[in-house]
């Protein structure tokens, strides 16, 4: 925060003390609160303005998901539920004390009061709320710019995310195009592997049948047709099943 209006709130402060001692109204207004007290809930219509003269006090607000977010910390010279106060809206925050504090707590009506009837309060109470709206007002100014930092590192990094995943999608589909590759190429080599080793026993066969036939057979007639078979072209499937029902015929 900035120096210039931590030591103007704290002047101001101090001068309302200093008011507050010389006055048995306003001190009958001041009320302690202890660790832990919560002096008032988010929900609630605000008929007292609070002004923190001792302590600390948190801000916390609920949200629809039932979690809890941690606002602001508020310490002495800080008025609490003054926008509530001011608007007359439920409070959007809980106030819960961090370490004891004294509060002034003033009535909507004796607030009007003090302001239009005591000159001693009413410029120090004008300047310490002001002072208060002005540290907010910076306050808002530096989560807006660290909002929009962090938002620019999300775009950044969603960018960057999607990048990876572009290139995840194409390592995979390269993977999977590798499998498909390989299992193809073990189905082939064994469908290769048991059609080779028919057809090398065929040949063996085969082989073994031209030189036992040429050995055995006498008969001319029957060693020239044989030779006339395996010097003929192979016929097709189609062909060789019309002969077949030719020759039963």
């Amino acid at each position: 925060m900035h120096r210039g209006v931590l030591n103007r709130r704290e002047t101001i402060l101090a001068f309302i003390k200093h008011v507050i001692s010389d006055s048995e109204e306003l001190q009958e207004h001041l009320v302690v609160y202890k660790k832990g007290d919560e002096i008032f809930k988010q929900g609630q219509t605000l008929d007292h303005l609070y002004l923190l003269l001792d302590g600390v006090v948190k801000l916390y607000r609920r949200h629809d998901d039932n979690t809890i977010q941690e606002l602001m910390r508020l310490e002495t010279g800080h008025f609490m539920g003054l926008m509530a106060f001011t608007t007359g809206y439920d409070s959007i925050t809980t106030a819960k004390v961090i370490e004891n504090a004294n509060v002034l707590c003033i009535a909507q009506n004796e607030f009007e009061t003090y302001i239009n009837e005591h000159p001693r309060l009413r410029h120090p109470l004008q300047q310490l709320m002001m002072s208060n709206l002005t540290s907010r007002f910076m306050k808002n100014m530096e989560l807006e710019s660290e909002m929009h930092i962090l938002n620019q590192k999300l775009e950044k990094e969603g960018d960057e995310l999607k990048k990876a995943y572009t290139k995840l999608e194409e390592s995979h589909q390269k993977l999977v195009h590798q499998e498909k590759m390989a299992t193809l190429g073990e189905l082939v080599a064994g469908f290769a592997h048991e059609v080779n080793n028919p057809a090398a026993a065929l040949l063996r066969s085969s082989e073994s049948l031209i030189t036992n036939f040429e050995t055995l057979t006498d008969n001319d007639y029957l060693s020239s047709i044989f030779k006339i078979g395996l010097s003929s072209p192979p016929l097709g499937s189609i062909e060789t099943r019309e002969r077949m029902l030719l020759v039963q015929k």
